[in-house]
């Protein structure tokens, strides 16, 4: 990933201001929208600084055109630490969203709202041949992803397995599962496991799972996308794991 990257539209920007896990060297801003005033306000605690550019100038910085006026020069999203995340008593009710082979930003960003909103700890996603957490995905986020931990590993198999050594339970979304998420008796620590749009959940993956969950469906349409599944998902782990 690069070192720097320009990410847009106000809700992500705001929500990287705030979170301060990016170093902001500028914002780019054409016109005002709902939270023009609050941030402006919140870069100028920070001596953050933002100059006028017109909608050409921010085009061509995000290379995108649904950026609403606004853009900001950013470094990219820090990582956080496998183990940290394993041994720090900041995550009481440790519950991961492990994102396996997941291919479209738009999901990324969907999940990673999903997951904030609903109360997973961290995402953990594949280091190759997956999604990144690109300025795109940062927007259909909602700033979300500038908030929720991510964990980049190399093999989600073996992040499986270490997970289970530290006392994890270990669940994956499929139509085809044997238990039914809304019935099942889910305790932490428990993580996750969100298949790519298409194959689903890789078979090496799902071979290590404790448990295959599907949800009950109804009507003649019983096919969920990825992020619609994983937000019932998520929804329904947390719900169990609160209490």
């Amino acid at each position: 990933m690069a070192e720097n990257e320009f990410i847009f539209g106000p809700h992500s920007i705001l929500a990287a201001i705030k979170a301060g896990k990016r170093k902001i060297h500028k914002i780019y801003i054409t016109e005002k929208n709902s939270l023009s005033e609050e941030i402006y306000l919140e870069a100028d605690k920070r001596n953050i600084k933002i100059v006028s550019a017109d909608k050409d100038k921010i085009s061509a910085l995000t290379k995108a055109k649904n950026h609403q006026g606004i853009a900001a020069d950013v470094s990219s999203l820090p990582f956080l630490d496998f183990d940290e995340f394993l041994n720090s008593k900041l995550f009481q009710n440790k519950f991961a969203v492990i994102l396996d082979s997941l291919e479209d930003p738009l999901n990324l960003g969907s999940i990673a709202r999903s997951a904030l909103c609903l109360g997973a700890d961290v995402l953990i996603i594949p280091k190759d041949r997956s999604v990144r957490p690109t300025p795109f995905a940062s927007k259909i986020s909602a700033g979300a992803l500038e908030y929720i931990p991510l964990i980049v590993q190399t093999n989600i198999v073996n992040t499986i397995k270490d997970l289970k050594t530290n006392g994890f339970w270990i669940g994956g979304l499929d139509g085809d599962g044997s238990d039914s998420i809304e019935n099942s008796l889910i305790t932490p620590p428990f993580a996750l496991v969100v298949g790519s749009e298409g194959k689903g959940i890789r078979p090496l993956v799902r071979k290590n799972l404790d448990f295959i969950f599907k949800i009950d469906q109804r009507g003649p349409v019983t096919s969920l996308n990825a992020s619609s599944a994983a937000a019932i998902g998520i929804y329904e782990c947390a719900k169990k794991i609160r209490i």
